[in-house]
């Protein structure tokens, strides 16, 4: 069966069933048309809708689970056990979005330690964060009417100012300084170095993620400061450009500039620039401005045009048209995720923008100028925005409800340029510079500390309770889904209501409200239902009545429904309708619905109160004045443990006999003697005695052993302060019982973050344990309407005192006790004589130690440690069981997590055995480590299995066509393992197993280790920002990549000409042989004397060409010359190239004198035959 649930399971689709109930609706309520308010049980509803619809086999049987999921949903809204028709239409009524008229601010994650991006990537918490529900007070800011004039000793106008840190710049008309003041005092200024008269600044801009400051001078000149040698060192980028605006991307970590047509990215470290050019400039740019969470830039430029763009690829996105004449200024809120856009109108328009679609909308606009604005402001981390008109009035605006919260009429004509929320103050920046103060906060910021995580069964999340707001987790990705914060009061107690649509919260006024954790909206409030703090709410849900208590000793009853019950004095409460008060300042509270018990501490004494009767029980008073830290009821054994800050467990057993309740020790043990002696097992296995002498007397045989290594050194410490321990040390702050398969631990989490397990199934020995709790529902005459005020006078008290660690009952028990004041009661304990029924003897034998007298009366644990882990790194103030899946029990598991809290607002999710799987801070709207708690299949599974069951039910009432398509044979047939064993794997049916390699890592890391880290946003030491290299660094980087670029291309030049003069001697040597071999070759004339004569002056002209010495004093001439031109780098090249050179021209002249002999011996040769032939002696020729 549990493979075909799974096949099944597979199947199932989206189906709009709600969408299907609208259709039908009239249908239905005219099938209930007698009786509008008759019972519409769960069979009527699913045959209605599967005769209205043509579904069939596994279709059909989805479309039924799909209607029994919704039933479900409408009787756990409703808060009703029998549906009616009326019941529906409320749901589907309440199922509408409600169209907001409010802003809602945005929950969004923290920017101190974002990784640097290479290229646009949105997340879905910073397009889609949680928002925050309510109109927080707090938020919101008054300003005052009085207009003050800084005083800065500056005689030039102002044209802007810049914020910085902790710093104010303003730039002057016509200076070519900075001016630069410190909470309005002033404290430098900033002059370039090597400015000339006439350039002055023109515009600037501060980056707080590189403390830097940059600004732009008239001569197209950018120049930067660093606020790390105090603004000493300029660093100066001259360009050509006209630039008229500078900006920071801090998403990219990079300057831009801007001219009127064009964008400019800049490298600081080559001082260079790339030009970035759109026609969408074309009408000149007005403003830059970074949208962060977007990361995106947005361009204001002429005619009203905003233009977003991708800065990672310089890509243009999207442009639109504002509704403004002239557009003068863009402002951006990062909390609302809005954009405020102000030109020459009356009004200001708010924009905003979808990253999806790469669109915008026109949200709203604010109208309450009477003439045209100036300049606007945003105030960050509040609701503020701040405008001001040319008739100097300043409006303040609530973004969130788009209302004005204040008007100001300044009185003065100065008109002002530029608004700045500086030093908190709201500065005017016009010809001087004039400051707003702002009114002390009449609502203070509530302080975010966490109180308590609830899990919501019924609706698969976390409820997250905090001193200021509530905030509701996704159980399956871990995310904040959305805040409650319209709260007046800081929270103090809560409660869930209604499976989980409604909450009860108490504050420390003492108020109580009913709050929709849909919308927020408070449902229902009792104002001064207390007049102290209310410090624990307890819900009813059988008789739907409330149990709250006070921090002063007073518990009351309040029903959530109308009772027609008599009071019996109206005036003393109008609507509680029992009360009990002692007046006592209570400590810890801790209330069981089951037992009908109420357990409460108060300096060292512990009271036990009746719920039924609204009386005083029992009171226990504790040894050494030690106080509760922790108490806890275990509702399936009539048990109460309680801790001490002695470190000291107390178990306590309740037992009620005819309206009388008797309370016996069962159990004790110490947490630090628990862990001294899971050390001394460790060290010394063997030695039993050691162990049972350790709190008794020092030991002879422990003094012997401790020197025989660094274990027993660390064993003595650890023996020599076990006193200092148990005072000072580690003691109980939350404790939780288990009752598993006849087996009884005893889960307590400390002050100091660690979490120790102890098996106390010794106590399920005592039949009187073990026997079944009576209920406070099943007593005989049980009322829970009963009308009852009481006080501590006149009622009987059962007094307890613990004596070494024992419990002695008073035997005065019957005498009526009048106790007027807890002082009273104290001192009544301590003078009073006190017999001891049960130590007979005891004033016979004076040394009888109490000790051994009753050592087989309780129970001891103190051996029975099984586990001890560090969790957290601070007190933990929570520990609770986390039954996430409750369908698991339908497949025969039951999966058993742990949710613990603590003081640094960090929230962790372990197994029973402490294996960390989740990991979240309330600071975060996103979690450190999650793994989804939540099986989705086997719900689907244990829908589709009812589904089964009620069509078989309803089978036979369907027409025989419904019968056939609805056939429950065929449709398992179709499903079965049979069929589908060759084509289907069956998949595990319980809980995903994926992470549990990973978890074992992690749980043998931790082992090893023992180390918790600390995972909490606030309390996490802020990393100081990474800054960039200095400016000098940028100057001397450029000043010596410039040396080495003119070296580079010097050595470029003279390789070039050196290859020139090596091809020119080639070219005249190649030309001058050519020429030689053509003047041989050419004919003789037929004139002797004329050949005889050319052909001398020929030879003459080839010696005189070939000098071999005039041509060597060229070459070295030249390369002489050319070593005065270059580098040492360059003299080893310039040496090998003169040696080749000489070398090649000696062979060439070689060559030449060759030549010239051979033409001489030639030349001589046919004259000597000329002189044969002619017979001319040697003396005539």
């Amino acid at each position: 069966m549990d493979e075909v649930l799974s096949q099944i399971s597979n199947q199932v689709y989206e189906f709009d069933t709600l969408g299907l109930v609208q259709q039908y609706i009239f249908e239905l309520s005219e099938h209930f048309k007698e009786n509008h308010n008759a019972q519409v049980d769960i069979q009527q509803f699913v045959m209605f809708f599967i005769n209205k619809t043509d579904e069939q086999g596994i279709e059909g049987l989805i479309l039924i689970s799909k209607l029994i999921e919704l039933y479900q949903e409408i009787l756990s809204q409703q808060n009703e056990k029998i549906l009616k028709l009326r019941h529906i239409t409320d749901y589907l009524i309440s199922t509408q979005e409600i169209c907001s008229e409010y802003f809602n601010a945005k929950f969004l994650p923290s920017q101190n330690n974002k990784n640097q991006l290479t290229r646009r990537n949105l997340t879905d918490i910073e397009i889609s964060p949680p928002e925050i529900l309510g109109l927080n007070p707090s938020m919101l800011r008054r300003l005052q009417t009085q207009l003050k004039i800084e005083i800065i000793h500056i005689n030039n106008q102002i044209i802007n100012g810049i914020k910085g840190d902790n710093d104010l710049f303003l730039i002057l008309q016509f200076c070519e300084s900075v001016c630069m003041l410190h909470e309005f005092q002033f404290k430098k200024m900033l002059q370039p170095r090597n400015m000339i008269d006439g350039n002055f600044v023109v515009y600037g801009y501060y980056s707080t993620r590189q403390q830097r400051l940059g600004v732009v001078l008239r001569n197209n000149t950018l120049i930067f400061w660093d606020k790390r040698d105090n603004y000493t060192y300029d660093y100066q980028i001259e360009t050509q450009l006209e630039l008229s605006h500078i900006a920071y991307i801090e998403m990219q970590d990079q300057w831009i500039t801007s001219t009127s047509k064009s964008l400019q990215i800049w490298n600081l470290e080559q001082g260079k620039h790339q030009n970035l050019q759109n026609q969408v400039f074309s009408g000149g740019i007005i403003q830059l401005l970074e949208v962060i969470h977007l990361q995106m830039l947005i361009v204001a430029s002429n005619p009203n045009i905003i233009s977003c763009w991708d800065m990672f690829e310089q890509k243009f996105l999207f442009k639109f048209q504002v509704s403004h004449q002239i557009l003068y200024q863009v402002v951006c809120s990062r909390q609302f995720q809005l954009i405020f856009t102000i030109g020459f109108n009356n009004y200001i328009s708010c924009y905003e923008l979808h990253a999806q679609y790469n669109d915008y909308n026109l949200k709203c606009q604010l109208v309450g100028h009477s003439s045209t604005v100036q300049c606007i402001e945003h105030i960050e981390q509040t609701a503020l925005l701040i405008s001001i008109d040319t008739k100097n009035v300043v409006i303040l605006w609530d973004i969130r409800s788009q209302q004005q919260t204040q008007t100001v009429n300044l009185q003065t004509r100065i008109l002002t340029r530029q608004l700045m929320f500086y030093s908190n103050k709201l500065c005017l920046v016009a010809n001087m510079l004039q400051t707003l103060s702002f009114e002390k906060e009449l609502h203070l910021n509530k302080q975010i500390k966490l109180l308590q995580v609830i899990y919501d069964q019924w609706n698969k999340r976390n409820i997250i309770i905090t001193k200021a707001d509530i905030r509701i987790q996704d159980i399956i990705t871990g995310k904040i889904q959305y805040i409650l914060s319209d709260f007046q009061n800081e929270i103090s107690a809560s409660c869930l209501i209604e499976h989980g649509y409604s909450i009860i919260i108490g504050t420390v006024e003492g108020d109580l409200y009913k709050v929709s954790l849909k919308h927020g909206q408070i449902l229902q409030q009792w104002e001064s239902f207390f007049s102290e703090e209310i410090i624990s709410i307890q819900y009813d849900e059988a008789y739907k009545i409330l149990h709250i208590a006070s921090i002063q000793g007073i518990l009351k009853c309040l029903p959530l429904t109308q009772l027609n019950v008599c009071k019996d004095n109206i005036l003393k409460d109008k609507w509680a309708i029992r009360q009990l008060s002692v007046n006592i300042c209570i400590n810890i509270c801790q209330l069981s619905i089951v037992q009908g018990l109420l357990a409460i501490s108060y300096e060292d004494f512990i009271q036990i109160w009746n719920l039924e009767y609204y009386c005083v029980s029992i009171q226990i008073q504790l040894e050494d004045s030690a106080t509760v830290t922790s108490m806890v009821f275990c509702d399936s054994l009539p048990l109460l443990i309680i801790g001490t800050n002695q470190a000291d467990i107390f178990i306590f057993q309740l037992v009620q006999k005819n309206d009388k309740l008797q309370c016996t020790l069962e159990g004790h043990l110490n947490i630090v003697k628990a862990v001294l002696i899971q050390k001394l097992k460790s060290v010394y296995p063997d030695r039993i005695s050691i162990m049972s002498n350790l709190f008794s007397k020092t030991s002879t045989e422990l003094n012997e052993l401790y020197d025989e290594g660094d274990e027993q050194i660390e064993v003595k410490h650890l023996f020599n302060n076990k006193y200092k321990l148990m005072t000072h040390g580690s003691f109980a702050s939350r404790l939780l019982i288990q009752l598993h398969e006849e087996e009884l631990r005893l889960y307590i989490a400390t002050n100091r973050g660690s979490a120790l397990v102890f098996n106390i199934t010794q106590l399920l020995e005592k039949k009187t344990v073990t026997k079944k709790l009576e209920q406070i529902s099943q007593r005989p005459n049980y009322n829970p309407y009963r009308v009852v005020y009481n006080d501590l006078q006149g009622n009987f008290i059962d007094n307890y005192q613990i004596v070494q660690n024992r419990l002695i009952k008073d035997q005065v028990k019957k005498r009526e006790y009048k106790f007027e004041q807890s002082s009273k009661i104290k001192q009544k304990f301590r003078n009073s004589l006190i017999r001891f029924s049960i130590l007979k003897g005891l004033k016979d034998n004076p040394e009888l130690d109490i000790t051994h007298t009753l050592k087989d009366s309780i129970f001891s644990f103190d051996e029975q440690l099984e586990t001890a882990d560090q969790i957290h790194n601070d007190m933990i103030i929570q520990l609770n069981f986390l039954y996430v899946d409750p369908y698991e029990i339908l497949f025969h598991k039951k999966t058993e997590l742990l949710i613990s809290g603590c003081v640094d607002d960090t929230v962790k999710v372990f197994t029973t055995n402490f294996i960390q799987i989740c990991q979240f801070s309330i600071h975060n709207p996103t979690p450190y480590q999650w793994v989804s708690l939540l099986n989705e299949k086997n719900k689907l599974k244990t829908t589709i299995l009812f589904s089964l069951e009620l069509l078989q039910q309803i089978l036979p009432q369907l027409s025989s066509e419904k019968r056939r398509a609805y056939d429950i044979e065929n449709m398992l047939r179709q499903n079965s393992i049979k069929h589908l064993s060759n084509n289907y794997r069956s998949p595990d049916v319980l809980t995903k197993k994926e992470p549990i390699g990973n978890q074992q890592k992690l749980k043998d890391s931790f082992l090893n280790k023992r180390k918790v880290s600390l995972c909490n946003n606030v309390k996490m030491p802020q990393l100081s920002p990474k800054l960039p290299p200095s400016l000098r660094y940028y100057d001397e980087k450029i000043k010596q990549s410039r040396y080495h670029q003119e070296i580079h291309q010097q050595e470029l030049i003279n390789q070039q000409n050196q290859q020139k003069r090596q091809q020119g001697i080639q070219i005249e040597f190649q030309r001058q042989q050519k020429k030689e071999i053509i003047d041989y070759l050419t004919p003789e004339p037929s004139n002797n004397g004329k050949f005889f004569e050319d052909l001398s002056i020929q030879a003459l002209s080839t010696r005189l060409k070939i000098d071999t010495r005039t041509h060597q004093s060229k070459i070295t001439k030249t390369t002489n010359d050319t070593k005065r031109t270059f580098t040492r780098q360059s003299l080893d090249f310039f040496d090998y190239a003169e040696k080749k050179e000489m070398l090649a021209t000696r062979s060439k002249i070689s060559q030449s004198r060759f030549q010239a002999r051979r033409q001489h011996h030639d030349f001589h040769k046919i004259l000597n035959e000329l002189h044969g032939k002619l017979k001319i002696s040697k003396k005539q020729s």
